[in-house]
């Protein structure tokens, strides 16, 4: 009987050893390195990232002034419709054939409808 009870010792040692070791590690979490390569790849996305940002930003810059300047320009349209459409009302105020009659006899001009031709436009 000696010889089981020694072999009984000798396993239970060795648990009792590991459970102590294990409750002295328990509340600290082992430190993990970081290695040069993780440390180069997340120096990599964040250039990355900041490069994508500056481009993003510029590019909606440059959107914003083409817009202001398409704004501009359809102003600028808008108006010049506006003045063409004034002048085109003036254009036929001008061309009415009483007004031309009225102006021709104020000027002695007489009318002599064998010698008056149609022009088309």
């Amino acid at each position: 009987m000696a010889q089981p009870s020694r072999q009984f010792t000798q396993t239970e040692q060795p648990g009792r050893q590991k459970q102590v070791m294990s409750e002295s590690h328990a509340g600290v979490l082992p430190r993990r390195r970081i290695t040069k390569g993780e440390k180069i790849l997340w120096t990599v996305t964040i250039v990355a990232i900041f490069i994508f940002a500056i481009i993003i930003i510029s590019r909606q810059a440059q959107i914003y002034s083409v817009s202001i300047s398409v704004a501009h320009t359809q102003s600028t349209v808008d108006t010049m419709q506006q003045d063409n459409g004034e002048l085109n009302e003036q254009v036929q105020k001008l061309q009415q054939p009483e007004r031309i009659l009225k102006i021709a006899k104020e000027h002695g001009l007489h009318l002599n409808i064998n010698n008056v031709k149609l022009v088309d436009k």
